[in-house]
């Protein structure tokens, strides 16, 4: 059950980073400009994470045993992780203080899944 809640918090908490970084900027096709204020440009950094989190949050979902488990785990450090790459663009949108808090609280997440 400590691993439904910590799977349910962590989806929560990298959910609303992916919102707020996703949120402001244009739409700028130059997805190799590094540009911070692009929204494309973030999206596009996270996307593979995200559709690789995503996938094994279902498969654990769906079964939860512990190959799953660990495999979830490992997705949802490796979004973490590129979540923690964009910190320039979370602290160029202004969002320094939202992303510190959730951070924080997603890395203790990730920590708290038991598989």
């Amino acid at each position: 059950m400590k691993t439904l809640k910590s799977l349910l918090s962590l989806l929560s908490l990298l959910f609303f980073l992916l919102i707020v970084a996703s949120c402001g900027g244009d739409d700028d096709t130059d997805t190799s400009s590094g540009d911070c204020t692009s929204q494309l440009y973030i999206n596009t950094q996270l996307q593979t994470d995200v559709d690789a989190f995503n996938a094994a949050g279902a498969a654990y979902g769906n079964n939860p045993s512990p190959a799953n488990c660990a495999a979830f785990k490992a997705a949802a450090q490796g979004y973490f992780n590129a979540v923690i790459d964009l910190e320039d663009c979370y602290s160029s949108l202004n969002l320094e203080a939202d992303y510190q808090a959730n951070i924080q609280n997603a890395q203790a997440a990730i920590d708290d899944i038991m598989c």
